[in-house]
């Protein structure tokens, strides 16, 4: 396992216990801090995941994807603090998409 594989698989596991923490969460529903926390989490997720596996790149979104989706089903499922937010998905995916299309320009440009 190499030193990039394992950065990204400590972030993952410290971003488990951020999003299945039995704490309460009083946000208000809508945008805020928390819609930012979880675009950030995922932009940081999707910079580390392909650099521990850059050859599987559309893998690592649909992981990612899926985690997102896992992650609201499990704290408006199992945690009777939590609660499901369609919202917390779509800034999930939201800040994966801006660092893959980030990385796609710089690429661009690279190649002109």
């Amino acid at each position: 396992m190499t030193s990039s594989t394992r950065i990204f698989w400590l972030a993952f596991s410290a971003s488990c216990v951020i999003f299945f923490a039995p704490l309460a969460v009083e946000e208000p529903r809508g945008l805020g801090l928390d819609k930012l926390i979880h675009s950030a989490i995922f932009a940081v997720l999707y910079l580390l995941a392909i650099r521990a596996y850059a050859s599987y790149q559309t893998r690592v979104v649909i992981f990612l994807c899926a985690y997102a989706y896992a992650i609201e089903i499990v704290q408006g499922t199992l945690l009777s603090t939590r609660r499901f937010d369609y919202l917390d998905i779509v800034f999930d995916v939201f800040g994966l998409l801006v660092v893959v299309l980030a990385i796609s320009f710089r690429n661009a440009l690279r190649q002109k």
